[in-house]
């Protein structure tokens, strides 16, 4: 039985391997993704800008429009300087040119502003530009590391597997149906070591008929309470790993 329980214990070990090997594949997939998100995120961005752009040239263009039309007007306001006949028309016309003015130096003033904030824009939208190439070339790079590594996980798993079928020919047939029962329906540790009479899968207190079962040493013993199966750890014997 002792030969039976170490063969039980190290195929744990080789199906504890392949399970953080075949999580580590699975999650490969979530690392590409992420950097290809970063480039979609950054598109977005660049985006976002173009539209604040074009949204800002076109007001430019009205704006400039709007300029020349009270330019236009207050040009043909001091024509009429020239032809006004009474004081009170001449300053009339005059109250009217500087409220053209004023007009003018606004539109003025709020196109120097939005052609500043055009400026950074276009600043802006190559900065991304740059960025996403250079993201993109990142997304290349994971690509690259990921397709190695799951080709390295890939052998690794391969070997693992073939490592457990040699040791799974050698545990009699109930015994390996009992493990491969346990580990199907609790996954994780189903071979667990017993510490001060104690289970260490449910850390609850044996019976005395399951200490005297386990130094029998003639069949497979169950937790009682849990149902996985123990064995008597030497106190020399280091700890099994958790997981």
């Amino acid at each position: 039985m002792e030969q039976e329980l170490a063969a039980l214990k190290r195929l744990q070990r080789i199906d504890q391997q392949l399970s953080q090997r075949q999580s580590q594949k699975e999650h490969l997939p979530q690392r590409l993704a992420a950097a290809q998100q970063d480039v979609q995120d950054r598109q977005e961005q660049r985006r976002q800008v173009e539209q604040q752009l074009q949204s800002r040239r076109l007001e430019i263009d009205r704006q400039e429009l709007d300029l020349r039309s009270h330019e236009e007007r207050g040009a043909r306001l001091r024509q009429q300087l020239n032809q006004v006949r009474t004081n009170r028309e001449y300053q009339a016309l005059l109250t009217e040119i500087k409220s053209v003015e004023a007009d003018v130096s606004r539109l003025e003033e709020a196109i120097l502003e939005a052609m500043g904030e055009a400026d950074e824009l276009v600043a802006e939208q190559a900065r991304l530009a740059d960025l996403i190439q250079e993201t993109q070339r990142e997304v290349t790079a994971v690509e690259q590391a990921v397709s190695e590594e799951a080709r390295a996980l890939e052998g690794q798993i391969a070997g693992l597997s073939q490592d457990r079928q040699e040791v799974a020919v050698g545990i009699d047939p109930g015994n390996l149906a009992t493990y491969e029962r346990l580990r199907g329906g609790l996954g994780g540790r189903v071979v667990v070591p017993v510490r001060n009479d104690h289970c260490e899968g449910c850390h609850m207190p044996l019976t005395p008929q399951t200490i005297s079962e386990l130094l029998a040493n003639r069949a497979l013993v169950v937790c009682h309470r849990c149902g996985l199966i123990l064995y008597l750890q030497e106190s020399a014997e280091p700890a099994e790993p958790q997981g």
